[in-house]
């Protein structure tokens, strides 16, 4: 039994707390979905340089993953969150200076960077005050919150962006990350205050050191299957509400970029809806995470499906149902953290979880650029009505198919199976 200090008002503002700083890491994500036109215009950037300033974020976000694992395992999540969300609002502030592809890259990569272990943070935490039992709703309430952010990167930050401008709307954004990290540092902290118990995990590690935990982890194929699956998954969803989604709506379906901004609000909504809603059905009504993952990748997939035979500009309440659909099962994937903890001793989460997250983040970043280059390949290099969307989809598509196929193989979790490597 491991003793563990959780005073319940605590948690809940370390809840709080943990759960707007994952919703401003997602909002600085997709914030460029909404204003493409003007950084295309601004900027000077083709397509695939559109795709490359929305991916660069992730890359960064994913060689930031395994180091930030050791970093909070090591230092606690505390002051790592602090460190690298400094960072993160460095990068805000440069990307509303910036003035072509170069300094936009800086920028979001910083802002990948400073915001790579924002939701992994949060689950370090959550794994010591909160109950085992509650982690995969936990973990689904705080990406329900965080899910704002790509909501308030639609049609809310259209508004602002036409009010102030882009440029003044990300000094605004950077000023709100550094007092939630002012309050970070005042009220959220790594040790609990009163005793509670919980019944230790014990598959992966037995009090390993980082460097062995990975070894662990990366010497398992069960690791692997889950790992693809989030690359794949994770990949395709942020391309498409990152980025990929606006363009879409507006240039290869002909909407008014309100419209399009609105439409974008019911994907989001529906991942606002969606994420506590997986974890509840993981830990009180199917019983798996597995299970619960690979009924959201079918529907997933086809809603993805819908795009590509998408006829045009008609329909549109339709069109808002199947991007509800989409956004609502998308947040599903975070149930592969619950997955996984499963595996894992406490000591290792932080390696484990950003293990994990490395590959969502990869697949954010490939799909990103891969989409932009598929698109400028149609003969069309600017932003307009005759790239090529239609075969983007269909990757996409053939995308969660691979790894509705993949995460099928993975394994239930079980006392012994991955540390003895029996599968």
């Amino acid at each position: 039994m491991v003793a563990l200090k959780k005073p319940n008002i605590t948690r809940w503002i370390i809840f709080a707390n943990c759960s707007l700083l994952f919703l401003m890491a997602m909002l600085f994500r997709a914030s460029t979905v909404i204003i493409s036109p003007e950084l295309g215009r601004e900027l000077n950037l083709s397509l695939e340089k559109l795709g490359l300033l929305g991916s660069v974020f992730f890359y960064a976000f994913a060689a930031a993953q395994l180091p930030s694992g050791i970093l909070l395992d090591k230092f606690g999540p505390r002051r790592t969150l602090i460190c690298l969300n400094l960072i993160g609002s460095l990068g805000a502030l440069l990307f509303a200076r910036a003035e072509g592809l170069s300094g936009g890259l800086l920028a979001r990569a910083l802002l990948g960077l400073g915001m790579s272990v924002n939701m992994m943070g949060s689950l370090k935490l959550y794994t010591v005050w909160f109950e085992p039992r509650q982690f995969a709703t936990i973990t689904g309430l705080t990406i329900s919150i965080a899910s704002l952010g790509g909501l308030l990167a639609t049609s809310p930050f259209r508004l602002l962006v036409d009010a102030i401008g882009w440029r003044n709307g990300f000094y605004l954004l950077a000023m709100v990350n550094i007092l939630l990290l002012i309050g970070l540092f005042l009220w959220v902290h790594d040790s609990p205050s009163t005793d509670i118990t919980q019944p230790s995990t014990e598959v992966i590690g037995n009090g390993a050191a980082s460097w062995s935990g990975l070894r662990l982890l990366f010497g398992n194929l069960n690791f692997w299957f889950i790992a693809m699956t989030m690359g794949l998954r994770d990949g395709v969803y942020t391309a498409i509400q990152t980025l990929w989604a606006g363009p879409y709506l507006i240039f290869h379906l002909g909407l008014p970029v309100l419209v399009a901004g609105n439409l974008l609000l019911l994907l989001n909504a529906g991942a606002i809806i969606g994420a506590p809603v997986g974890g509840l059905l993981s830990d009180r009504i199917i019983g798996s995470p597995k299970r619960t993952g690979l009924i959201s990748l079918c529907f997933l997939a086809l809603s993805i499906l819908c795009l590509v035979l998408w006829p045009g500009p008609v329909l549109l309440p339709l069109l808002g149902a199947v991007l509800i659909i989409m956004g609502f099962f998308a947040p599903f994937a975070s149930l592969v953290f619950a997955h996984i903890k499963t595996m894992v001793t406490e000591d290792i989460t932080g390696i484990a979880f950003t293990g994990i997250n490395f590959f969502a983040a990869v697949g954010g970043g490939v799909f990103l650029h891969v989409l932009g280059h598929i698109l400028e390949k149609s003969g069309s290099a600017a932003l307009n009505a005759n790239a090529d969307y239609q075969s983007g989809f269909i990757v996409c598509f053939g995308a969660i198919v691979l790894a509705l196929i993949i995460y099928w193989f993975s394994r239930e979790s079980s006392s012994d199976g991955i540390r003895n490597n029996e599968f």
